[in-house]
């Protein structure tokens, strides 16, 4: 099965729209919670249904670790993705000078001081969440110490 860009760009542009402020309480996880919007805003937009669902899948699975990568590329390569810019997974992947330019061009500044508090309310406002269950084991003191800055 063959990656498609577009599809994956609108998953990877998309992914996070459940932590906005906007929705960071409605009902559900925030990957649920963005995955629907994200398919809304695609039929909204006149997208195909296939493409839409293609979108919520990668957008609702980005966090399932063990899991989305055994789905089509798209949910593989936004969870993989998702991974790199958190951890690090992967990142000796890419190629040294390829990686130095992606962060001379698009700094990160303070990322990392600001995602792990959108996590944090997650946690603690949808305590039977996916996120929290991760919180509660120490994702944010990994993302403290391994996001790369």
């Amino acid at each position: 099965m063959e990656l498609d860009r577009e599809t994956f760009f609108v998953a990877a542009m998309l992914h996070d729209l459940g932590l906005s402020d906007k929705h960071a309480n409605d009902d559900g996880s925030f990957e649920w919670v963005g995955a629907k919007l994200a398919y809304e805003f695609c039929l909204e937009a006149e997208q195909q249904e296939e493409r839409a669902v293609a979108i919520h899948n990668s957008i609702a699975l980005h966090t399932s670790l063990g899991i989305a990568h055994r789905y089509e590329p798209e949910i593989a390569m936004l969870h993989f993705g998702t991974a790199m810019d958190l951890f690090g997974m992967r990142v000796d992947e890419v190629p040294a000078h390829v990686f130095r330019t992606l962060l001379s061009e698009y700094p990160r500044s303070t990322f990392k001081d600001q995602f792990s508090p959108c996590l944090a309310h997650q946690s603690e406002s949808k305590p039977e969440s996916h996120i929290a269950g991760a919180v509660g084991v120490g994702i944010l003191n990994r993302i403290k110490d391994e996001l790369i800055s």
